[in-house]
């Protein structure tokens, strides 16, 4: 079974240093900011910008990585998506029906947004290995 270990009683600020001097690289998944265009990320960001923003697919999820995810209605809170190394935005749809209805997600509860965002990394992991593209 998944068992995924909850920490409590740790100040946020201690324990993403603590990840950082790990290195391990911190992810904010995010629903502000335009469609993500750019670079895969690196390690060598400049921390004094806000963090620059991703497509999933444009991420390197193969180096270690925690992913914060904030909840459906209000996201992560400000700080601490600006505390993140990178922003990781999922695209969303949006259209036209037709019956001339325009449809848009504005975003994804946080289970459905995490699952997305691990499946990425479970593909590139299985790219990285060699064990076949789909997870």
């Amino acid at each position: 079974a998944l068992h995924l270990p909850i920490l409590a009683g740790m100040s946020l600020a201690i324990l993403l240093m603590q990840l950082k001097l790990a290195g391990v690289h911190t992810l904010a998944s995010t629903v502000h900011g335009a469609e993500a265009v750019g670079a895969r990320f690196s390690a060598s960001q400049s921390s004094d910008a806000a963090p620059p923003l991703f497509a999933p697919w444009e991420v390197d999820w193969c180096q270690p990585v925690a992913l914060l995810v904030g909840n459906e209605g209000a996201g992560l809170p400000e700080e601490l998506e600006r505390s993140a190394e990178v922003r990781v935005r999922i695209p969303m749809a949006s259209g036209v029906d037709r019956f001339a209805v325009t449809h848009k997600v504005d975003s994804l509860n946080a289970a459905a947004a995490a699952a997305v965002l691990f499946y990425e990394a479970a593909r590139q992991r299985k790219l990285l290995t060699g064990s076949g593209a789909n997870p």
